[in-house]
């Protein structure tokens, strides 16, 4: 309760500007938390699949008794991460360097090294003007977004002559953000193999009543072979 009265009171005490400044911030923070919150649901699913991965290619020589020490495991385990790593990272890399081969040839076609790339890729999208005049204001000391701000050069544009800025952006943004997701599924098995290397081996005593073993368990059983030999 008393909460809430100081809540109206500080409210209260703001001026219609103020409040909708309020009210931006606080529509920007729940976005920047679905962002975020979306960005830990991918994390995780990369994650998931890839321990799934580390261990995949690892079951057989494990079960099959190929590998019986944690040093062998962690050695045959890291030179199948470092193949899948270098299979995985081909295509996006070939991506990366046909964004590369686009620039070099668009700018060197169009003579204007000194150009922006990214700024000419900015021009098939929206661009607002956060430098225009009562965008900002101050909350508590703070500067803040007060209005949304006016857009530049008005609605996006398509410039025939720059249509290699807009595949090299292109390629850059799809390479690079898969070169990403294939470095941290590499990083996600190398600790897997690391955690695995540590336990699957171990022979614990843990919780073991040696005085607790029922006898009748451990009783010779004749096999088939000894029965023959009689």
């Amino acid at each position: 309760m008393a909460m809430n009265n100081l809540l109206l009171l500080v409210l209260a005490g703001l001026n219609d500007s103020d409040k909708k400044a309020l009210v931006i911030v606080m529509i920007v923070i729940f976005v920047a938390f679905l962002i975020l919150g979306l960005i830990g649901i991918g994390i995780r699913w990369i994650v998931h699949k890839q321990t799934g991965l580390a261990d995949e290619m690892m079951y057989d020589i494990v079960v099959t008794r190929v590998v019986t020490d944690p040093k062998n495991y962690r050695r045959v385990a890291f030179k199948k991460n470092n193949r899948l790593l270098l299979k995985f990272c081909l295509l996006p890399l070939l991506i990366i360097s046909l964004g590369v081969v686009s620039y070099l040839v668009s700018f060197g076609v169009r003579n204007c090294w000194n150009e922006n790339v990214f700024g000419e890729f900015g021009e098939l999208f929206f661009q607002w003007d956060f430098n225009a005049e009562d965008v900002t204001t101050k909350v508590f000391g703070i500067t803040i977004i007060a209005n949304w701000p006016p857009l530049k050069e008005g609605f996006p544009r398509f410039e025939l002559e720059h249509v290699g800025s807009y595949l090299a952006c292109v390629f850059w943004l799809v390479g690079g953000t898969w070169f990403f997701i294939v470095c941290q599924g590499t990083l996600v098995r190398a600790i897997t193999i690391i955690s695995r290397s540590r336990t699957i081996f171990v022979r614990s005593l843990k919780d073991f009543k040696a005085n607790e073993l029922d006898a009748a368990q451990f009783q010779y059983q004749q096999s088939l072979s000894d029965m023959n030999r009689r």
